[in-house]
Parts: C-alpha cells; sequence; structure tokens
C-alpha cells in the first residue's frame, strides 16, 4: 500500500493506514525529548560563553527566550501544518481522529498539553518518593540518600573547597 504524503492528505482521502507500531511511538517520543534536550540544555550552554559579559538577569531571560522560540514554535508549526510534532515527522507516524478522519489542530494541541501533562505526573509518581526516602534516611541515617541511591548502591557527597 502506498503511503500518502501528510500534509496533503484530506478529511475525504484518509485510508485505513496500519496502526504505528509501539517501537515507532516510542522513537517519536525520543526524538522530541532530544530535541527538547538540545534546546534546554546545550543552546543556553554555548549562548552562555558569550553572554558572560552580559547583565546575568538579561542574559538568563535572553536565553529562556531563544529556549522557548527554538522548542516550541518549531514544534507549534508541524502541529498546525502537518498534524504531527517533529518527532511524528521523522518516523512518519501521524495522530488521526476515529474513524480515519483528519485530527483539528486544536484537538492535536489539546492531546500534546495532556500527553506532556501525563509525562510530568509520572515523574513526580518517581520524584515524590525519592525525595521522601531522602529525608527519611536524612532523619534517621544522616546519610540523605535517596531512593534511587538505596537501589543502586550510591551516595552524594559534597567536595572539598579546592576541588
Amino acid at each position: 500500500m502506498a503511503l500518502v504524503e501528510p500534509q496533503y492528505v484530506q478529511e475525504d482521502e484518509i485510508q485505513d493506514f496500519p496502526v504505528a507500531t509501539i517501537t515507532r511511538r516510542i522513537a517519536a517520543v525520543l526524538l522530541n525529548s532530544a530535541y527538547a534536550f538540545i534546546c534546554s540544555f546545550i543552546i543556553p550552554l554555548s549562548v552562555g560563553r558569550f553572554g558572560s559579559e552580559m547583565n546575568p538577569y538579561i542574559a538568563i531571560w535572553g536565553i529562556s527566550a531563544i529556549v522557548v522560540l527554538l522548542s516550541i514554535l518549531p514544534q507549534l508549526y508541524y502541529m498546525y501544518r502537518y498534524r504531527q510534532t517533529i518527532g511524528k515527522r521523522i518516523m512518519k507516524i501521524k495522530v488521526i481522529r476515529e474513524p480515519n478522519r483528519e485530527i483539528s489542530f486544536s484537538r492535536y494541541f489539546l492531546r500534546e498539553v495532556i500527553d506532556t501533562l501525563f509525562m510530568q505526573l509520572l515523574s513526580i509518581f518517581y520524584i515524590i518518593p525519592n525525595f521522601l526516602v531522602a529525608v527519611w534516611n536524612g532523619n534517621k541515617h544522616s546519610t540523605n540518600r535517596s531512593l534511587t541511591d538505596l537501589i543502586i548502591g550510591s551516595r552524594v557527597v559534597q567536595l572539598p573547597k579546592n576541588r
């Protein structure tokens, strides 16, 4: 079956495409995460070197604005134009409405917001127990070891000032 380019798919042209595999969906999420990582970590590091002579507050707000523009605007463009995130576009998968209809931008945007909020909630279920174990261990054993530290058998130490 020949695939139709997503940007040319009209409501009446959507066919019964096969369901995207879980590996393609995971790869799309990882690609989106890698893109967000590049924008939120690597770009500020490279800009920080050039902004070191500036007022630190102006530099922080400027870098934050650049990160937001470079990470969110292209994703919004892809979502508006193709109804795909950058990761989904690369992996050649697309979200459609049931039964086989083009999804609206507002519905797709809402889907992405819910997806992002869900991922944040999942991270809370990891962060809170990790924090509570560290607090409990800090009070009981003065080691401040988190749940991850207990599982891995590690601990975090403060280095001397001359290091």
